[in-house]
C-alpha cells in the first residue's frame, strides 16, 4: 500500500478556520505554530499537525495516533503499528506518503533559483546535466532535489547526508539511484502533483500513478 495526500495550506487563512484546526492540535504542536511569524508558515506548520491523522482515517483507520523521532530526527508512526509516513511542505502544499514500509517524499515549490547551487549539491554528472537542459534548467534543479531528498528521506537520514554523496538518473525506464554498491531496493516516483511543483517518492514499490489525494478538512 502506498498512498499520498496533500492539504492546501492557504485555506488555513480563513480565521475561523484557522482557530478551529488549531484546536486539534497537541500543546506542543500549537505552540510551535504559535511562535512563528509570517502566516504561511503558521498554515503550514498547522497543516503538517493534521495531516498524519486525516491521512490514517482515508485509509480506514481511527484508532489513537501515537509518533517518535527517530535516530537522524525522522519521524514514525508508534501507533498503528505497521504503518509509515513521511511529510513534506513547500509552497501552499503539505503533502504526506503513507505506506507498509519506509517511505519517504519531498515537495518543492518551483521558483527561480541561482544554478551555481547545482555545484554545491548535486554531482558533476548532475551539475552538467542541469547546466546543459537549457530552458529546462530551472526544472531539472527541482527534479532532481525532490528524487535525492525523498531517497535520502526514505532511508531515514535526510539532509544530515550531503546529496552529491550519491547520484540520481532519469532513464527511459524511470529513476534510478546509484549509491555505492547498489539502490539498496530503493524505488523512486516522479509524481503529478499541482502546477508549479515537483513531488517525488521513494518506497519499495513505484508509485508512478497513485497521485495525490486532497484531504477534506
Amino acid at each position: 500500500m502506498l498512498r499520498l495526500f496533500g492539504i492546501k495550506n492557504s485555506q488555513f487563512n480563513d480565521e475561523g478556520l484557522f482557530a478551529e484546526k488549531l484546536a486539534l492540535l497537541d500543546g506542543e504542536r500549537r505552540a510551535r505554530v504559535n511562535a512563528l511569524a509570517l502566516r504561511e508558515k503558521k498554515n503550514s506548520c498547522l497543516a503538517a499537525g493534521l495531516i498524519v491523522p486525516l491521512a490514517l482515517k482515508e485509509c480506514g483507520y481511527t484508532g489513537e495516533v501515537v509518533t517518535a523521532t527517530g535516530q537522524w530526527g525522522k519521524p514514525f508512526l508508534v501507533k498503528p503499528a505497521g504503518r509509515f509516513y513521511n511529510v513534506s511542505h513547500s509552497g501552499d502544499w503539505t503533502v504526506i506518503a503513507l505506506s507498509d514500509g519506509e517511505v519517504g517524499c519531498d515537495i518543492q515549490q518551483v521558483k527561480p533559483v541561482d544554478l551555481r547551487l547545482a555545484g554545491r549539491f548535486f554531482t558533476a554528472e548532475e551539475s552538467r546535466a542541469i547546466a546543459e537542459a537549457g530552458g529546462k534548467s530551472q526544472e531539472l534543479f527541482y527534479r532532481y532535489w525532490v528524487v535525492k531528498e525523498s531517497y535520502l528521506k526514505a532511508v531515514g537520514v535526510g539532509l544530515n547526508r550531503a546529496l552529491n554523496s550519491f547520484s540520481a538518473r532519469f532513464t527511459a525506464g524511470g529513476v534510478k539511484v546509484c549509491d555505492g554498491e547498489g539502490d539498496g531496493g530503493w524505488l523512486v516516483s516522479e509524481i503529478d502533483c499541482a502546477e508549479g511543483y515537483r513531488l517525488a517518492c521513494c518506497a519499495r514499490e513505484y508509485a508512478p500513478d497513485c497521485g495525490v489525494e486532497e484531504l477534506k478538512i
